[in-house]
């Protein structure tokens, strides 16, 4: 599990110091921050939505809650017992204010972020730390941007935006594709060195035959009469007359690759994931098929 964090939080003899107990609550703090910002974003947003970004950082208070075991008391390093991070964080004794929201940007009290202690209050009285993926849904996450931003419209314009976002994420696609089978010719005609697979495409390699060897996008070349018997394993599964089993690909290397599975035509075998078209197209070049 990996945190990114300018917080630095370690223990030791397993447990936390309470100087670190500090930094990981911090941690939460920043991450309140983070969502009271993405809160007015949604807020002033026209052409991005930022409800998914709020579900991100929660899920990250609540993994990293767990991970440190701040879930609940526990004692220091030193001995002490430490309460609960959330407890700690909402309660409204001045030395807590004082120790967990207004140091926690290391200056004075007037840089603190004491103001976001009624957010982390509203995230927990809705239930948004836990783990539970119905509790964060979007219309719940858009009422708590409401409530937060007294902004009534947010669940319909959020609608309105992840609409705007899917489509214009379509049309990036659509380009993309069709700048990368141009790409994919050019590769199969040896005018390219290399291919980058986008993120977009069906799968994350492709397949080129040259001197009677299948290459795959990624670097792996295998012999014909493999690339036979292999096609040969795939069609079946494609025209559904086989069940899958596990089998194995050997490279020209002699080097095993364990077909890990075939659904909904994509094969993955090793890191490659290969779609049974790109295979039809290899089997075509080597007239295997028509």
């Amino acid at each position: 599990m990996v945190f990114t964090t300018d917080r630095l939080v370690e223990t030791r003899n397993d447990k936390l110091t309470e100087y670190f107990y500090r930094q990981a609550i911090y941690y939460i703090v920043d991450r309140v921050e983070r969502i009271d910002e993405l809160a007015y974003k949604q807020k002033r947003a026209r052409r991005c939505d930022y409800i998914s970004d709020i579900e991100d950082e929660l899920c990250e208070i609540s993994r990293w809650i767990e991970f440190w075991g701040l879930g609940a008391r526990q004692r220091s390093e030193g001995g002490k017992w430490l309460p609960s991070a959330i407890s700690a964080m909402l309660s409204h004794r001045w030395t807590d204010r004082e120790a967990y929201w207004l140091k926690c940007s290391g200056g004075s009290q007037y840089n603190g972020k004491l103001k976001y202690q009624e957010l982390l209050q509203l995230i927990v009285d809705m239930g948004l730390l836990e783990q539970s993926s119905t509790a964060r849904s979007r219309d719940v996450l858009c009422e708590l941007c409401a409530r937060w931003t007294d902004d009534a419209d947010v669940a319909t314009r959020s609608i309105m935006l992840k609409r705007l976002m899917r489509d214009a994420e379509t049309k990036r696609n659509k380009a993309q594709l069709q700048a990368f089978e141009e790409k994919v010719a050019k590769w199969r005609r040896g005018e390219a060195y290399s291919l980058s697979v986008p993120d977009c495409y069906r799968s994350n390699a492709v397949l080129r035959v040259r001197d009677r060897k299948v290459e795959t996008s990624l670097g792996i070349t295998v012999e014909a009469a493999e690339a036979e018997r292999v096609w040969k394993l795939m069609r079946r599964y494609h025209e559904r007359k086989a069940a899958f089993r596990h089998d194995v690909i050997r490279d020209a290397s002699d080097h095993p690759w364990t077909i890990n599975s075939f659904e909904n035509d994509i094969m993955q075998a090793g890191c490659h994931r290969l779609h049974f078209d790109d295979m039809a197209y290899a089997a075509r070049e080597l007239g295997l098929a028509v």
